[in-house]
């Protein structure tokens, strides 16, 4: 592994960040088809799909522990050791919030909640979304090198982390009605399962933020 993350930044300091986020996004993208069976209440599939979700996440921490014991102490780019670190940090976020999903819904056998299904899938998208959005923001930072940060792709750059913070807004008001339609229903739901509910929303919700605030860093990083 560390060779290939040297080789990485042989081309660009941004490739191993890159492969991390590639990482990243697989581990989020696995929160779709879990939170289906959760509704569905399979759980074995709900069990095999967290343990997926915890392998992924545990492949992105393999790539974030390399880039950080192999990171050069001098790159002949216009990037600091230190941000790239930050950058590292927050995004990992992301994969550490997702698997923490993972392990809330396995927690318990959940109860199927059909009162629950139209909302649910909203939030789970534009959870999605944002962190999808986001990997495209680190897929464009090689070509935003190339252009020393200024011009036409710095600016589809900014444009695109404007929108990772729209789409967390947007997956913010899908969380708050996801919570209304829980609490309208609490009283038909065992207190055991309204917890866990409460808690699985929460954890959804933080995949978005983590997103937006890497995006943020992103953002403190090109205004340097």
């Amino acid at each position: 592994m560390a060779r290939s993350i040297l080789a990485l930044f042989s081309h660009s300091p941004w490739g191993a960040i890159q492969e991390h986020m590639r990482a990243v996004d697989k581990c989020v993208q696995l929160l779709d088809p879990l939170m289906d069976s959760v509704l569905a209440g399979n759980y074995p599939r709900t069990e095999q799909l967290a343990r997926e979700i915890s392998t992924l996440e545990n492949a992105a921490d393999e790539i974030k522990n390399e880039l950080r014991d192999h990171l050069p102490r001098s790159i002949f780019l216009p990037v600091a050791r230190q941000d790239l670190l930050d950058i590292l940090s927050t995004q990992d976020g992301i994969s550490d919030a997702a698997e923490d999903v993972g392990m809330i819904v396995t927690m318990r056998k959940m109860e199927v909640q059909p009162a629950l299904v139209d909302l649910l899938d909203p939030f789970v998208q534009k959870t999605l979304e944002s962190v999808a959005c986001y990997s495209q923001v680190i897929g464009e930072l090689d070509r935003l090198v190339e252009a020393s940060f200024v011009g036409k792709e710095a600016e589809r750059v900014t444009e695109l982390i404007r929108k990772v913070g729209r789409l967390e807004h947007e997956a913010d008001n899908a969380q708050e009605a996801l919570s209304r339609r829980l609490f309208e229903i609490e009283d038909s739901m065992k207190p055991g399962a309204l917890f866990m509910w409460i808690e699985i929303i929460r954890r959804l919700g933080s995949v978005a933020n983590r997103a937006e605030k890497a995006a943020n860093r992103l953002r403190m990083f090109l205004a340097h």
